[in-house]
């Protein structure tokens, strides 16, 4: 899939230290890229550059080093006004767009979310959203917006995931917000790892859309998502799920985010993950030799489970 000169690609990635930024880039360093990992760490290593989207990175840092591409994985979660979102994440990420196309940078891949759609209720699918309509107007980049991220074995997932399962594997009681019923797509780490790494390639035709979404087309239910987790990381197999009411939850957090107080969880997050997009834009192809696994095939590929 890869180009026949993608052993030269010079490329940039911030959120390096996350989840899927770090994944990232050991693949692009797997594939002979030269990689930078653009991170707000104080100690940063050879390679790794200092960034935040408050800040941005150094004036010419993509000229001097000649970067081909830009992977923006980056976002600020802990940002709760929208003030505060849209001054950090949205003019942040559009004015590292403008700095990596005016100093050379070919192309720029975003990575949005499956949360930003035309009608969405969260402040993150809705920045997410515009940052998507200002990388469109550049005409130098495309937008992905992946599914529920997922590693196989579990046990090596990160974000959301990756906390049900450490959960799961300590206990086989979990809230449930809400009925469960609303629908999420998903997206396995390796298959959007390989659509990011086509769409980085400078020479690669990009979707007009602008934006491609990058998930198997099965929406699966929050509720069975929990089933087929507990089913994959427990020795019993099972789950006992205890419903809440979600505007009660939605309300108490967002009352605490009033005071100041932060929880761990997002009132946003509530939004997100109640509201999802019910008929997801599937039309746009994948490249050919891409392809996205269906999330049931974790139950025969299952990670360690709890002896518990």
């Amino acid at each position: 899939m890869n180009q026949s000169n993608s052993s030269k690609l010079r490329i940039a990635v911030t959120g390096s230290n996350g989840y899927l930024g770090s994944r990232l880039c050991d693949y692009f360093a797997g594939q002979n890229y030269t990689v930078y990992q653009l991170t707000s760490s104080e100690n940063a290593k050879e390679k790794q550059v200092r960034f935040t989207l408050l800040d941005g990175v150094a004036k010419n840092f993509f000229k001097d080093e000649k970067i081909d591409t830009l992977v923006h994985v980056a976002y600020d979660l802990k940002q709760i006004k929208r003030s505060d979102i849209w001054r950090i994440n949205v003019e942040g990420s559009i004015k590292l767009f403008e700095q990596a196309a005016s100093e050379g940078v070919q192309r720029i891949v975003f990575i949005s979310t499956a949360s930003a759609y035309l009608g969405c209720r969260s402040l993150y699918g809705l920045a997410k959203l515009e940052i998507e309509d200002a990388l469109r107007r550049m005409n130098i980049g495309i937008s992905i917006r992946p599914g529920l991220i997922y590693s196989t074995p579990l046990n090596n997932s990160g974000g959301i995931v990756g906390n049900m399962v450490g959960k799961l594997q300590k206990t086989s009681v979990m809230p449930l917000i809400g009925s469960g019923e609303y629908k999420l797509t998903l997206a396995h780490e390796q298959d959007l790892i390989k659509l990011i790494d086509y769409y980085a390639q400078p020479e690669v035709e990009l979707p007009p859309e602008g934006y491609i979404i990058a998930a198997n087309p099965r929406q699966y239910s929050f509720r069975s998502i929990l089933e087929n987790l507990a089913k994959a990381t427990r020795t019993d197999g099972k789950i006992t799920l205890l419903p809440v009411p979600w505007r009660g939850v939605w309300l108490g957090i967002k009352t605490a985010e009033t005071v100041g107080l932060k929880l761990g969880f997002r009132s946003d997050s509530i939004l997100g993950l109640i509201h999802q997009d019910k008929e997801p834009n599937f039309s746009i192809p994948l490249p050919e030799g891409v392809s996205f696994r269906d999330f049931s095939s974790i139950n025969e590929d299952a990670s360690v489970k709890s002896k518990r």
